[in-house]
């Protein structure tokens, strides 16, 4: 499944991230928003 996020929600801590094989950010500040963080140490692939 693709996790695609448009909202400021990905830079709060704990986003149920690890049951997407790739997750897409849109918001590019911080570039590493927690979202994308959590997803990466389960093994996802970010953007």
């Amino acid at each position: 499944m693709i996790l695609a996020n448009t909202t400021s929600a990905g830079m709060e801590p704990r986003i149920a991230s690890e049951h997407y094989s790739l997750v897409f950010n849109t918001i590019y500040t911080p570039k590493l928003a927690s979202l994308l963080r959590e997803a990466q140490e389960a093994g996802s692939t970010i953007v």
